[in-house]
């Protein structure tokens, strides 16, 4: 179907989310994702009050089947639960978290709110969860021969991250010191 901007409030948690067990609820869903990823939420939510979400990355939902007007995401089920919780702390109540990840959480929130950030995501709509297979599979299941998200090695982070003159140095030895293609590919892992 196409890019789409939609309202935070018209998102729902996939509740057949493949990263935990199979929910009955959206509260169900938002517990298991908590008791999954934990502190990973309240980093992913700080992040996001810091720096928006990311420029390069949409959530890919899909229309509800029983209410129209809400989608269901199916690839971006973090980053919607940290969002849900900075839009409406409320959401806390009634969960099984530690004590201090819900008042961090609800400070973050807090912030987020006196930010006024915008409280819309930028989503791509499929007709299918089986048109949606596919992009998920690329982004979850490793390089899938160059076709999936490939990650950086450590020279290539190392790279990325600035100046190291340990790095310039391996740098210096593989364009300068005569090594094999064999000796190369092994010291660019």
């Amino acid at each position: 179907m196409g890019p789409k901007t939609l309202k935070v409030g018209v998102l729902l948690l996939d509740v057949s989310n493949p990263r935990v067990e199979i929910a009955k609820s959206q509260h169900e869903e938002i517990q298991k994702l908590f008791d999954d990823q934990g502190e990973g939420v309240l980093s992913l939510a700080e992040d996001i009050l810091e720096n928006g979400l990311s420029p390069i990355e949409r959530l890919l939902v899909i229309r509800d089947s029983t209410d129209t007007e809400k989608f269901v995401v199916l690839e971006g089920n973090r980053r919607l639960l940290a969002l849900k919780v900075l839009t409406n702390a409320s959401l806390l109540g009634g969960l099984e978290i530690e004590a201090k990840l819900k008042a961090d959480l609800e400070e973050v929130a807090s912030r987020f709110r006196r930010k006024q950030m915008p409280q819309t995501v930028d989503c791509f709509v499929v007709n299918s969860r089986e048109d949606a297979r596919h992009w998920i599979l690329l982004r979850h299941t490793g390089e899938n021969d160059g076709a999936g998200v490939v990650d950086w090695t450590a020279i290539a982070s190392a790279r990325f991250r600035g100046e190291d003159p340990a790095l310039q140095a391996l740098d210096f030895v593989m364009k300068y010191g005569a090594l094999s293609a064999e000796e190369k590919a092994y010291v660019g892992r």
